[in-house]
């Protein structure tokens, strides 16, 4: 036997043993497959089982679940409150602990309070036994006089009366309301009086008061007592009353009250007491004449009529007399009449002058005189300007233009002290008016009679029978008398020989020509006189073939071109001033 042969065997052998190896093993698999088929349904249906309880589990696990979230939010809030608790308990022991600070305290002043009430409570068992306690009864009298002065000045009869008793009795000498009071008549009469006539009162002691014991319940205060008060109905009139004063104090069951009042009054100006304080009727006399001064200030510088008159009261009267202008009214003047007649005033003059002066029965000039009239019912001032001046210039395109008025004004103003506005007013204002001749007034200066008065001149002695001519020369003028001139006088008389003049004149009183032309301004004149005439009788003439003519001399005047020239004649001449006359053209 070959070793493939063997080979064979072997491997058949080998094969035969596994295939019936592998018969029994199958056999043998089959009948465990058959055990395990059995295990596995039966495990199956342990699992089919267990999935159920499981998926009950989940569903019980998500419930719990839920439930827990929900616990664990509540847990949540539930820690916030108890911090907050916490924190609260902190906050209430801390403010327990001062409380219990406090508590302490008050313990403590609980009994100090305690002990000042039992000692109080036996000095009220005294007072009740004995009266007011000894240490305090000059003291509580002299409290209940300070106590009464200030219930005057407050004036309020219930900060007054509770201090005086039933039997009081009050003598008042001098003033304020001097007379005998009992407690009834004082309140009624006394105390009425001084509350409706005063509205605002100070008082003060010019020294420490002097307390006086009589007896162990009676006491007497004798003091010096200030009281400064304005009346209500004149409240600039400023009144100090010192009285020197007796007051007696009893305790009546144990409160001290007024029984007596001895009351010695004066009255005191002011500058008394307050030492440079002015005089109150230089005062109100001043502010009175401030107003008057102003109405004429307002006049002269022609405000409008409701600034003239912003001093009248209301129902004022201004009555006007005398001589004025036609255009004005005259007679008593009431309401709007009073500002039309100052209406008028400003239309009609476009210039005034005025001062305001009282001239006395010698002739002396003083400052106008004011009187003034104090009362607690009222105040009242007289301002007397018996020679007020207006020296006024009638305005263009008004009648009578140009003419120039002196009016001389005595006026009194009759003032009342108006408590409601709080200034004086004028309640009637009386003119009587007069015109004069201006010169009266400005002596030196003539306003009224045009005047030229000679301040230049340059004369030649002209011969008409020669052959000359002659020029004369004065400042800015030249003027030629051509040869052969004569003067014929006024009678006919031929003169061949004479004296020749330029004169030139400075002006008084002499105006613009006339309305038309009120932007001119005369500056100078110049005129010519024959042997020392000035006429428009004298002619100058030249004989021409027997026949006399006009020869009128060449004027040359060097000016500006904006001026012009004018003639004016009528007047009369006496070598140094030419009178009169007018313009003619």
């Amino acid at each position: 036997m070959d070793t493939k042969v063997l080979a064979l065997s072997v491997v058949s052998i080998i094969l035969i043993v596994i295939a019936a190896i592998g018969f029994y093993l199958y056999g043998a698999s089959q009948s465990t497959i058959a055990g395990l088929k059995s295990s596995y349904s039966s495990l199956s249906s342990s699992y089919s089982s267990l999935n159920g309880m499981l998926s009950q589990y989940m569903m019980n696990y998500s419930a719990l679940e839920s439930k827990y979230n929900k616990l664990e939010s509540n847990y949540t809030a539930l820690e916030g409150m108890y911090n907050m608790l916490l924190a609260m308990e902190k906050l209430y022991m801390n403010e327990a602990m001062g409380n219990y600070t406090l508590y302490q305290q008050a313990e403590k002043n609980a009994s100090y309070y305690k002990t000042l009430y039992l000692e109080t409570l036996a000095e009220l068992k005294q007072i009740n036994a004995t009266g007011v306690k000894e240490v305090y009864k000059e003291g509580a009298a002299l409290g209940t006089v300070l106590q009464f002065y200030d219930g005057i000045a407050i004036e309020n009869p219930n900060d007054v009366l509770p201090f005086l008793a039933p039997n009081f009795t009050a003598e008042i000498v001098g003033v304020p309301f001097a007379g005998n009071y009992t407690y009834q008549t004082f309140n009624t009469t006394w105390l009425a009086d001084f509350f409706s006539t005063y509205e605002t009162v100070y008082f003060y002691t010019t020294a420490l008061p002097v307390i006086t014991v009589v007896s162990n319940n009676t006491f007497v205060v004798t003091d010096v007592v200030q009281y400064f008060v304005a009346p209500a109905a004149d409240p600039v009139y400023l009144q100090v009353y010192n009285a020197s004063n007796s007051i007696t104090v009893q305790i009546i069951h144990g409160e001290p009250l007024i029984t007596k009042l001895v009351w010695m009054g004066n009255e005191v100006p002011p500058s008394t007491v307050i030492a440079g304080y002015p005089s109150q009727h230089v005062m109100q006399a001043n502010q009175a004449l401030e107003e008057f001064l102003y109405q004429i200030n307002a006049i002269g510088a022609e405000f409008p009529p409701n600034v003239i008159t912003q001093y009248f009261a209301p129902n004022a009267t201004f009555v006007v007399e005398g001589q004025l202008p036609s255009v004005f009214k005259t007679g008593t003047l009431t309401g709007s009449e009073i500002a039309n007649f100052f209406s008028t005033w400003d239309s009609y003059f476009i210039f005034t002058i005025e001062y305001s002066q009282n001239i006395l029965p010698n002739g002396t000039a003083i400052p106008p005189r004011v009187s003034v009239t104090l009362t607690p019912s009222g105040a009242m001032a007289t301002v007397t300007a018996n020679e007020t001046v207006f020296f006024t210039f009638v305005n263009q395109g008004q009648p009578g233009f140009p003419a120039i008025y002196d009016i001389h004004v005595n006026i009194t103003a009759y003032f009342m002290y108006n408590s409601t506005a709080a200034e004086w007013q004028i309640v009637k204002e009386v003119w009587n008016a007069t015109q004069v001749q201006a010169l009266s007034d400005t002596v030196y200066y003539n306003l009224n009679t045009p005047m030229f008065i000679v301040n230049g001149e340059n004369s030649t002695i002209v011969n008409a029978a020669s052959n000359n001519g002659y020029v004369l020369q004065l400042g800015n003028m030249m003027v030629i008398i051509k040869p052969h001139t004569y003067a014929e006088l006024p009678n006919g008389t031929l003169l061949s020989t004479y004296n020749f003049s330029l004169i030139s004149f400075s002006l008084e009183a002499v105006y613009p020509p006339a309305p038309d032309y009120n932007n001119l301004t005369p500056l100078f004149a110049f005129a010519f006189a024959v042997n020392g005439q000035i006429t428009p009788g004298i002619s100058l003439v030249a004989n021409v073939s027997g026949k006399l003519v006009p020869n009128a001399p060449i004027t040359i005047v060097f000016a500006p071109d904006t001026w012009t020239s004018w003639t004016w004649f009528g007047g009369t001449f006496n070598g140094t001033v030419y009178t009169g006359g007018s313009y003619k053209f």
